[in-house]
């Protein structure tokens, strides 16, 4: 390697090691990659006759015979059925984001859907965990049903 090579390699690693420095140092700021976080919205399926959440909570549902219902929870662990009355089917479990970040862990939100398929009173039950850790049960949702049959019938 000639002496004007040589000099033109060393000149491109002092550059390529100051770009690197400073894209370590704007790195530790605190403006870099920041942006804010935006709440994602979970979707209403457009079968559903009421949107539950959790200011429901600990509440009383009245449905007729053939409605479909929605509890809509977000957290970073899953939200399952853990009771559920026998008139009560659950149709579906949508998931998705709840914060616009790629973060690992970060919240995501479940719209649980239900079908109310006759008559009566019992508790849905829903609890927070991870499934991969038996007995997991970090917070409940409790949702007292009442079904009637259909009007007319």
């Amino acid at each position: 390697m000639t002496q004007a090579a040589r000099r033109y390699a060393r000149l491109i690693v002092v550059i390529l090691s100051g770009v690197a420095l400073g894209m370590a140092a704007a790195s530790c700021s605190p403006e870099w990659g920041d942006r804010p976080e935006r709440a994602i919205t979970a979707p209403v399926p457009n079968d559903v006759a009421r949107k539950l959440g959790e200011a429901e909570d600990g509440q009383v549902l009245e449905a007729a015979v053939g409605e479909r219902f929605s509890v809509a929870l977000a957290d970073w662990a899953e939200w399952r059925v853990d009771e559920s009355p026998d008139f009560l089917s659950h149709a579906e479990t949508l998931t998705g984001p709840a914060v616009d970040t790629a973060a690992a862990g970060a919240d995501q939100w479940q719209v649980l859907v239900f079908e109310v398929q006759a008559p009566g009173e019992g508790e849905l039950r829903l609890v927070l965990g991870r499934p991969w850790i038996e007995g997991d049960r970090m917070r409940e949702y409790r949702l007292t049903v009442r079904a009637t049959a259909r009007a007319g019938r």
